[in-house]
């Protein structure tokens, strides 16, 4: 049996995002209610998209473990926490009633 661990750095990489969600969650909210201005009716499938990759965090978890098979390091973690970090700084170009471009950035 290999050893599953993930490298110190990426664990460190990974609790930092994890630590820091709540200051852009909080930002994306004031987005959503006042510059998007998502409608009422359209807020409970925005949660839901936004909520959706944190329910394939287990998916994630395995399709990494098969992509360190071809590669050495753990790429598609990196990536993903790439895509996070991209997602969370795309929030200060959504237009005013960029209702569309939120749903996007809640589902990266």
């Amino acid at each position: 049996m290999s050893n599953t661990l993930l490298p110190k750095p990426l664990l460190f990489l990974y609790a930092l995002n994890g630590a820091t969600l709540s200051l852009p969650s909080l930002a994306l909210t004031a987005i959503v209610n006042d510059r998007a201005a998502i409608p009422v009716e359209l807020l409970s499938a925005y949660g839901a998209v936004a909520f959706l990759p944190f329910s394939l965090k287990p998916l994630y978890g395995y399709l990494s473990i098969l992509a360190r098979r071809y590669f050495a390091t753990h790429i598609f973690l990196a990536f993903l926490l790439f895509l996070s970090g991209v997602a969370t700084c795309a929030t200060a170009f959504v237009p005013k009633h960029g209702v569309a471009l939120c749903f996007i950035i809640a589902f990266l």
